[in-house]
Order: C-alpha cells, then structure tokens, then sequence
C-alpha cells in the first residue's frame, strides 16, 4: 500500500561528451572491480543471494501494483516501476563531506584521512547521498512556494509523471 507513496531515488553514475550531452549512464556502483553484483551460497542449508558490489537499474514490482500517477503518465507495466528520480551519485568525484571522527592513535574512527590528500576531506556518494540531495531540494521548493503564498509540492509523484509540453 504503501510502496505507491513512496518517492524512490536512483542514483547513476554519468559521463558527459565534450558537448556536454549525456555519453553514459549506469548505476553508480555497477559491478565495481569486475566483481560479480550477487553471490550464490547457503546459510544452514537455505539458498540464500547475497549483495556483493553492484547496483541494479531498477525496474518493475512483482509485488506492487502501478499507481495511477505512472499509468497516467503512459507506463503500461500494471506494476510499481522504481526509480521514480534519478540523483547524481557516483563516488567519483562524488560529494566532498569533511570528517575528524578519527583517532590516529588507535587508527579507529569512520573517517579515515583520505589517502589521496592526507586531510578529512572524503568524497562519499550512493543513494543515501542522492536521496536527501532530492529531499533538500523539494524543502526549498516548498519554502519558496511558501515565500510567494503558493502551496507546498507535497507528495511529488504525480507531479513528476505529468507530460509536459517543451
């Protein structure tokens, strides 16, 4: 039920051409290495799939039935297709954060100084980045609607699936 109130973010990892067009689009963290993106195995017993590195494309739900805002828009799946917004989230360059959660003493903490430039200075990115990129965003939006006596964005799904004419 509540899958359909849900705004869900992807976050891929993009090239631009010299031109600045779009040469490439993938998910951020795509078979990293060459690792495979799921392992196989067993726990007591149980087949079990494991994340190993990767991330998926999205795609449509074998659970979820499509909301109207998606059949609305065209999409004809019958089924919850995610992402609904794609965020930036590579890691390279990524977001830069700064970070002295650590003791060099014991060598313990989250934040290791950054082998590259030596200081708290750590590129980070992934959906948990993206995600809240997209949220600060729709706030100031609605401080802005706000500001001139507009209403607030409010649940932007519909919103996001309404044709536009360019």
């Amino acid at each position: 039920v509540y899958q359909r109130q849900v705004t869900a973010v992807g976050g891929p990892a993009m090239r631009l051409d010299a031109r600045n067009r779009l040469a490439s689009l993938r998910p951020w963290n795509d078979t990293a290495n060459g690792i495979p993106a799921i392992r196989f195995g067993k726990i007591e017993g149980l087949p079990v799939a494991s994340f190993v590195a990767g991330g998926g494309t999205g795609g449509t739900s074998r659970l979820y039935r499509q909301p109207s805002y998606q059949e609305a828009a065209g999409l004809r799946s019958g089924r919850r297709t995610v992402p609904d917004v794609s965020m930036y989230a590579d890691s390279a360059p990524g977001i830069a954060i700064y970070c002295t959660a650590w003791d060099p003493a014991t060598a313990t903490g989250p934040c290791p100084p950054n082998p590259v430039t030596g200081n708290g200075w750590n590129p980070v990115g992934g959906t948990s980045f993206a995600a809240p990129l997209l949220a600060g965003g729709i706030a100031l939006a609605n401080q802005h609607a706000e500001a001139k006596g507009a209403p607030r964005v409010g649940f932007v799904n519909p919103l996001l699936y309404t044709p536009r004419a360019l």
